[in-house]
Protein backbone atom coordinates (compact mmCIF):
# COMPACT_ATOMS: atom_id res chain seq x y z
CA UNK A 1 0.00 0.00 0.00
CA UNK A 2 2.85 2.36 0.78
CA UNK A 3 4.38 1.55 -2.57
CA UNK A 4 1.21 2.75 -4.31
CA UNK A 5 1.21 5.89 -2.19
CA UNK A 6 4.85 6.53 -3.06
CA UNK A 7 4.14 6.00 -6.77
CA UNK A 8 1.16 8.37 -6.58
CA UNK A 9 3.35 11.04 -4.99
CA UNK A 10 5.97 10.48 -7.68
CA UNK A 11 3.36 10.97 -10.41
CA UNK A 12 2.21 14.21 -8.80
CA UNK A 13 5.80 15.46 -8.65
CA UNK A 14 6.38 14.50 -12.27
CA UNK A 15 9.07 11.90 -11.66
CA UNK A 16 8.82 8.20 -12.24
CA UNK A 17 10.21 5.68 -9.85
CA UNK A 18 10.22 1.95 -9.98
CA UNK A 19 10.14 -0.29 -6.90
CA UNK A 20 13.82 -1.05 -7.39
CA UNK A 21 14.72 2.64 -7.14
CA UNK A 22 12.98 3.12 -3.78
CA UNK A 23 15.53 2.76 -1.04
CA UNK A 24 14.60 0.93 2.14
CA UNK A 25 15.78 3.65 4.58
CA UNK A 26 13.46 6.18 2.92
CA UNK A 27 10.48 3.93 3.72
CA UNK A 28 11.50 3.44 7.35
CA UNK A 29 10.20 6.77 8.66
CA UNK A 30 6.64 6.43 7.26
CA UNK A 31 6.40 2.88 8.61
CA UNK A 32 7.56 3.98 12.07
CA UNK A 33 5.17 6.92 12.02
CA UNK A 34 2.24 4.66 11.11
CA UNK A 35 3.23 2.21 13.85
CA UNK A 36 3.36 5.01 16.44
CA UNK A 37 -0.04 6.34 15.38
CA UNK A 38 -1.49 2.83 15.49
CA UNK A 39 -0.10 2.32 19.01
CA UNK A 40 -1.34 5.62 20.47
CA UNK A 41 -4.78 5.44 18.85
CA UNK A 42 -5.65 1.77 19.34
CA UNK A 43 -3.37 -0.19 21.64
CA UNK A 44 -2.66 2.23 24.52
CA UNK A 45 -6.31 3.20 25.25
CA UNK A 46 -7.41 -0.44 25.13
CA UNK A 47 -4.66 -1.42 27.57
CA UNK A 48 -5.73 1.36 29.93
CA UNK A 49 -9.42 0.33 29.93
CA UNK A 50 -8.48 -3.34 30.38
CA UNK A 51 -6.31 -2.45 33.39
CA UNK A 52 -9.09 -0.31 34.93
CA UNK A 53 -11.68 -3.10 34.46
CA UNK A 54 -9.35 -5.68 36.04
CA UNK A 55 -8.77 -3.37 39.02
CA UNK A 56 -12.53 -2.90 39.42
CA UNK A 57 -13.18 -6.66 39.30
CA UNK A 58 -10.42 -7.26 41.85
CA UNK A 59 -11.93 -4.74 44.30
CA UNK A 60 -15.46 -6.18 44.27
CA UNK A 61 -16.27 -7.29 47.81
CA UNK A 62 -19.17 -8.61 49.85
CA UNK A 63 -21.94 -6.01 50.22
CA UNK A 64 -21.22 -4.08 47.00
CA UNK A 65 -24.14 -3.30 44.72
CA UNK A 66 -23.24 -4.28 41.16
CA UNK A 67 -24.76 -4.53 37.71
CA UNK A 68 -24.05 -7.46 35.41
CA UNK A 69 -23.48 -7.21 31.67
CA UNK A 70 -27.03 -8.54 31.24
CA UNK A 71 -28.46 -5.62 33.21
CA UNK A 72 -29.24 -7.50 36.43
CA UNK A 73 -28.74 -5.50 39.63
CA UNK A 74 -27.80 -7.25 42.83
CA UNK A 75 -25.79 -7.18 46.02
CA UNK A 76 -22.64 -9.27 46.28
CA UNK A 77 -23.18 -12.05 48.80
CA UNK A 78 -20.01 -14.08 48.30
CA UNK A 79 -16.86 -13.64 46.22
CA UNK A 80 -14.86 -16.63 45.00
CA UNK A 81 -11.86 -16.78 42.69
CA UNK A 82 -13.85 -17.00 39.45
CA UNK A 83 -17.46 -16.68 40.67
CA UNK A 84 -19.60 -14.06 42.36
CA UNK A 85 -22.83 -14.84 44.20
CA UNK A 86 -25.40 -12.04 43.82
CA UNK A 87 -28.47 -11.58 45.98
CA UNK A 88 -31.04 -10.34 43.47
CA UNK A 89 -34.12 -10.30 45.71
CA UNK A 90 -35.15 -11.76 49.11
CA UNK A 91 -34.35 -15.52 48.80
CA UNK A 92 -33.06 -15.22 45.20
CA UNK A 93 -29.32 -15.75 44.84
CA UNK A 94 -27.63 -16.19 41.47
CA UNK A 95 -24.08 -17.21 40.64
CA UNK A 96 -22.17 -15.33 37.92
CA UNK A 97 -18.65 -15.44 36.62
CA UNK A 98 -16.54 -12.56 37.85
CA UNK A 99 -16.23 -11.20 34.30
CA UNK A 100 -20.04 -10.87 34.06
CA UNK A 101 -19.93 -7.86 36.39
CA UNK A 102 -20.29 -4.65 34.40
CA UNK A 103 -19.52 -2.35 37.29
CA UNK A 104 -20.23 -1.22 40.81
CA UNK A 105 -23.33 0.98 41.14
CA UNK A 106 -24.53 3.51 43.69
CA UNK A 107 -27.87 3.44 45.51
CA UNK A 108 -29.64 4.96 42.47
CA UNK A 109 -28.31 2.35 40.05
CA UNK A 110 -25.79 4.60 38.27
CA UNK A 111 -22.39 3.09 37.52
CA UNK A 112 -19.77 4.73 39.71
CA UNK A 113 -17.18 4.88 36.95
CA UNK A 114 -19.72 6.09 34.40
CA UNK A 115 -18.77 9.51 33.01
CA UNK A 116 -22.31 10.21 31.82
CA UNK A 117 -23.63 10.74 35.35
CA UNK A 118 -25.90 13.77 35.51
CA UNK A 119 -24.22 16.94 36.70
CA UNK A 120 -25.42 18.53 39.92
CA UNK A 121 -27.57 21.58 39.39
CA UNK A 122 -26.14 24.79 40.80
CA UNK A 123 -28.07 27.63 42.33
CA UNK A 124 -28.78 30.56 40.02
CA UNK A 125 -27.70 34.06 41.05
CA UNK A 126 -30.24 36.86 40.49
CA UNK A 127 -29.46 40.47 39.66
CA UNK A 128 -29.63 41.45 43.34
CA UNK A 129 -26.97 38.89 44.22
CA UNK A 130 -29.34 36.53 46.05
CA UNK A 131 -29.15 32.86 45.31
CA UNK A 132 -32.31 31.14 44.15
CA UNK A 133 -33.00 27.45 43.96
CA UNK A 134 -32.59 26.07 40.47
CA UNK A 135 -35.90 24.91 39.08
CA UNK A 136 -36.03 21.23 38.20
CA UNK A 137 -35.97 20.44 34.52
CA UNK A 138 -39.25 19.18 33.15
CA UNK A 139 -38.96 16.24 30.80
CA UNK A 140 -41.75 15.91 28.30
CA UNK A 141 -42.78 12.40 27.42
CA UNK A 142 -43.76 11.69 23.86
Amino acid sequence: MLLYLHNALALIQGTSTSPEEVSQPSMLFPMLAMGAIFYFVLIAPERKTRKARKAMLDTVKKGDKVMTTGGIFGTVRKVEEHKIHLMIDDKVCMVFTRSAVQGIVDAEGVLLDDKTAPAKEEKAVTEKGKKEEASPKVVQEK
